[in-house]
C-alpha cells in the first residue's frame, strides 16, 4: 500500500475505503482505453469475433484490416444477427469481410460445410454425400468419422475401420505361451484352494509348474499327455519337494490306494499296456 506521497509502505494493510476508491479509479482508467469493449454486450459475437482472430483455424482465414477492430466488426454484424445463428462466409475461398460474412441456421450451416468437403476414392472425387448415397451409407456415419477421426484413411472414413480382436494381433507362438500360462494358472488355483481346505502348505507357482511339470514326462509311466502334479506324500500339500509330473491316468490308478514307491512298480505297467494299444 502506498503512503500519502505515493510510496509503499511495508506491513499497512489497505482499508475498504481505500480498495474502494482504487477499483473504480482502475475501471476508470479501463473504460478510456482505446482497445476497451465492456460497454458492448454480446458475448457470442464476440466469440465470433475471437475465432478468426485468435485461433489457428481462424488465422489461416484471415479478416479485412477493418475487422481487426472488434468496435467495426460488431457495428457491422449485429443489425442481422439472430439468437442461435452461426457466424460464416459467403465465399470461402476469401477471409472474413464486411461484404463476405452471413449469419446462417445452425442446420444449413452444417449442410454448405459438409458439402464443401470432397474425398478421392480409387480415382473418383466427390462430397461426403455422394459417396453416401453410392454405398447405401449413412452420412452422419461418414461425417462424424471424417470430423472425429483424423489419422482414419478415405477407405475407414467411408466404411469405418474394421475391428481387430486382441487374438488376432498375437502370434501363433505368443498364443500358445499364454495357454500354457492359463493352463498352469488353473493348476495353481486348483491345488491351491485343495491344500487351503486341508490346511496343507502350498508353495507352487506358474512359472514352476510350466517348466517343472508340463514339460515332463509322467514319472510312472514316461506319459507325456496331460501331465499335472502327484504328491509324493498325500498328507502333506503341494509344495516344490513333495510334487512329482503326473499322467491323469497314473494319477486316477494311485489316488490313496499306493504309495509312491508301489506307484513307481505300477507305472511299468501301465507304460506297457498304453504301448500296446498305441501299436
Amino acid at each position: 500500500m502506498r503512503n500519502n506521497k505515493g510510496q509503499f509502505e511495508k506491513g499497512r494493510q489497505e482499508t475498504f475505503e481505500e480498495k474502494e476508491v482504487r477499483i473504480k479509479s482502475l475501471v476508470k482508467s479501463w473504460k478510456n482505453r482505446e482497445d476497451y469493449i465492456g460497454d458492448i454486450k454480446n458475448p457470442k459475437v464476440y466469440n465470433c469475433w475471437r475465432s478468426f482472430m485468435f485461433t489457428l483455424k481462424g488465422k489461416k482465414i484471415g479478416c479485412s484490416e477493418e475487422w481487426r477492430d472488434y468496435r467495426t466488426f460488431y457495428q457491422d454484424v449485429i443489425d442481422s444477427y439472430e439468437e442461435n445463428l452461426v457466424f460464416s462466409r459467403i465465399d470461402k475461398s476469401k477471409p472474413f469481410s464486411k461484404e463476405n460474412f452471413i449469419w446462417l441456421d445452425k442446420d444449413v450451416a452444417a449442410n454448405i460445410k459438409d458439402n464443401t468437403i470432397k474425398l478421392e476414392y480409387k480415382g473418383e472425387t466427390k462430397t461426403l454425400k455422394e459417396w453416401a448415397i453410392q454405398f447405401r451409407l449413412s452420412v452422419n456415419g461418414i461425417k462424424l468419422r471424417y470430423h472425429r477421426h483424423k489419422d482414419y484413411s478415405t477407405e475407414e472414413i467411408l466404411f469405418g475401420r474394421k475391428k481387430v480382436s486382441k487374438r488376432a494381433l498375437i502370434s501363433a507362438s505368443d498364443l500358445e505361451k499364454q495357454k500354457l500360462r492359463d493352463k498352469a494358472s488353473k493348476m495353481c488355483s486348483s491345488y491351491k484352494i485343495k491344500d487351503k481346505k486341508k490346511r496343507f502348505d502350498f508353495d507352487l507357482n506358474i512359472e514352476w509348474l510350466i517348466e517343472n511339470i508340463l514339460f515332463k514326462k509322467c514319472i510312472y509311466c514316461g506319459a507325456k499327455e496331460f501331465v499335472g502334479c502327484d504328491r509324493i506324500d498325500n498328507n502333506k500339500g503341494h509344495t516344490k519337494d513333495n510334487v512329482v509330473p503326473c499322467c491323469v491316468t497314473c494319477n486316477t490308478v494311485r489316488g490313496n490306494n499306493f504309495t509312491f514307491e508301489e506307484m513307481k512298480i505300477l507305472g511299468e505297467t501301465i507304460s506297457k499296456i498304453k504301448n500296446k494299444h498305441n501299436s
